[in-house]
Formats: structure tokens, sequence, C-alpha cells
């Protein structure tokens, strides 16, 4: 129980320090159940986000604004099947498949997101605009190894809102590749993502996220306000800070390090009941040799040595046939752990140094109380 334990705090603290892509202090998402009927042409979506995002970053405190498909940590982002210009088209059962998001030109710097090469998507890349793209490093990895991803073009089929298929396969241009963003499932980092300008390929549904310079909760009602000026009456939709979207991913792990932790100690302290119990009947048996070796001379240090050493001894016992037992529970929890083998050195080694200790505390009550009995009342004992 102390190695499942071991193991399931060494995942849950590696899954919690992980690289997000993205920084989730002070940003709120939340999103906007827009009633279909609200837009009718392209145009008509591209007109209200941009004046709605106008009025969000007018309240005071908010830094940055984003309007976006997708939201990082929080979604899946639909995949969609591409082409890469100058390579040969795959067929369809085995063609290349990529997340694919569309985000106002605010959306890399609301979420502090970098870009490693290129350019970031800005208020240039409008409709009228050659189309453009960025895409994440594992995008470049897998499908441009080896190759300057900028100027590359890449062709998605054409995503119409309302529309039963998807539309005519429409060219865009990669012209920056961004640091790669955790999505849905934390504990995958091999996600390929592209992102496309909101201008050149709206969605009449998106997620919004705000960056405050405070708390961003406290700001609800007034970023409520603002939305609600134009939507009077649209209530806003799965409210959360990137703090709270990160704890609700990390739930199913700190669940299970809470579960096993907990069975742990009570496997902790009837282990070291059990041993403290062994101790006493032990000492208690051999009071008559512990006053004799002392009236012969023995210190006390020399007895409380002598009881820790067969502590010790069964708690090496223990520890040999529970490590054995800890690999069959590491292989057991394999599907379970984030950056942590079946076999764990520090896991082990952690639990190993508790058992020892928990097992000396154990042996040394009884062995220090051994060593203060009268040598002449333990002579005498039957």
């Amino acid at each position: 129980m102390l190695a499942g334990a071991g193991l399931a705090l060494h995942s849950f603290f590696n899954l919690s320090r992980i690289d997000l892509g993205v920084r989730t202090d002070h940003i709120l998402t939340f999103g906007l159940p827009v009633p279909d009927k609200q837009f009718s042409q392209p145009e008509n979506m591209i007109a209200f986000y941009r004046q709605l995002l106008e009025k969000v970053q007018s309240v005071p405190g908010v830094t940055n604004a984003s309007a976006s498909t997708g939201t990082p940590v929080a979604n899946v982002f639909a995949g969609m099947p591409f082409n890469i210009v100058g390579q040969p088209q795959a067929i369809a059962s085995a063609r290349n498949d990529a997340g694919f998001n569309m985000v106002s030109p605010g959306y890399f710097q609301t979420f502090g997101i970098e870009m490693v090469r290129g350019r970031a998507l800005n208020e240039q890349d409008k409709a009228s605009s050659p189309r453009v793209a960025v895409v994440n490093e594992n995008f470049a990895r897998r499908y441009l190894p080896g190759m300057d991803p900028i100027g590359k073009r890449v062709i998605v089929e054409q995503l119409i809102p309302g529309a039963t298929q998807i539309g005519p396969p429409l060219e865009w241009e990669i012209v920056g590749v961004f640091h790669d963003v955790r999505s849905g499932d934390l504990r995958r980092n091999d996600f390929a993502e592209i992102n496309v300008p909101f201008d050149q390929s709206p969605w009449p549904r998106v997620a919004l996220a705000v960056r405050t310079a405070d708390d961003p909760l406290s700001m609800t009602k007034s970023i409520a306000a603002a939305v609600n000026s134009m939507l009077p009456d649209v209530a806003l939709s799965d409210v959360r800070t990137m703090d709270q979207i990160v704890d609700q991913r990390l739930v199913g792990d700190r669940f299970l390090a809470l579960m096993y932790g907990t069975f742990a100690a009570v496997a902790l302290s009837l282990a070291a009941v059990g041993i403290y119990g062994v101790m006493t009947f032990s000492v208690a048996q051999r009071t008559h040799e512990i006053g004799l070796r002392m009236a012969l001379g023995a210190a006390r240090e020399q007895v409380i040595g002598l009881i820790l050493k067969e502590g010790l001894a069964l708690a090496f016992i223990g520890l040999g046939l529970g490590l054995v037992g800890a690999c069959l529970v590491g292989r057991a929890m394999r599907g379970m752990l984030y950056g942590v083998g079946a076999i764990d050195l520090a896991a082990f080694s952690s639990v190993a140094a508790v058992l020892l200790g928990a097992a000396i505390l154990a042996s040394y009550i009884p062995a220090r109380r051994a060593a203060k009995v009268d040598p002449m009342v333990a002579l005498r004992y039957e």
C-alpha cells in the first residue's frame, strides 16, 4: 500500500508540474450560447465578435480578451484531415489529421502562448487577406520533419456553419510555429494543431477568454455586463478560471493519490503497531535474560541496540517481501501513472525509509523501557 501511495503521489507531482504551454493565472473563460438566428452571414459573425471583444477589453482591469472555438486544457480541438502542398496526397483512410482552432488576434497574448518561429496571427489577418495559419511544434515535428514550416501550405476542407457536410478545400500558408499547448488530456503531448484567424474562418459558437489584472472571478459581473450590452438575453455559460480548469483535469489523479495515501496511512499504522506489539512481547519474554546481561555489566545502550537489531531484522524481512509486492502493484498501476515507471526507485526508496523509521520507533520504545529495568528485579522476574 505504501508503494502504491508513493507511485500515485509521484505521478500526481509530475502531472501537476507539466508544461501546459499557457499561463493559467488571471484568466477567466466562458461560453456564449448565441442563438443560431443571431447570424445570417459570415460577415455578421466577424463584425459581432469584433465589437464584443472591444467592449470586453474596455472593461477596467481587463488586459486582453480573445475568442476561439477551443480553449487550451479544457477542450480537445476537433480533428480535421489535411494535406500539405508538395507532398503526396494521402488516401482517405490514411489522411493526416490535426486539431483545427479558429482564434481571434488576441488569443496568443491572452493565454501567454509562446511563438517559437515566425509570427502570431494579428489584426492584419482579415477575411480579405491571404489565408494564413500557425501550427504547433508537434505539427512541425510530425508532418514537416527537418524542414522549415514557414511558407509551407496546408490544404484543409472548409468548415461551413450549419451545413451537414464540409465544404471545398482551402489553402492556408503557415506563418508561425507556437509552443505546444496541452489540450483535453494533460497526459498527452503529441497533439498536432492548426490555428487560423477567426476572420478567415468564422464560427457562430465560440469560447471567450479574458486576462485580468486582478482576481478574474471578482470581475465576472462587469464582464457579463459588457457582454449583455450586446446580448441582453444571453447568460455566460461554463464560467471558470484557467486555474479551475486545470484543477478539474487533475481531480482523478488527486483522488487516486488521496485514496492510496489514506490506505497507506492505515497500513503504516498497522505495521508500526504490529512491530511494537511483537517487540513488547519479545522483551517481556526476555526480561530475565536482559536483567542477567545488565548484572554482568551490559550497558543500557547495548541492551537497546540488541533489541533494535532484532526489530530491524524483522523490518528488513518485511521490506524484502514488500518490494516484491510493490513491483506487482506498480505493474498493475502502470496505466494510471504519469512519468513514473512500474519500478520507481525514488518512490520505493522513500517508502522503505518511512517503513524503517516506523520500525525503529516501534522497536525503540520497548527497548528503552527494558533498559530501565532494575537488574535485581529482572533477575527475580518469572
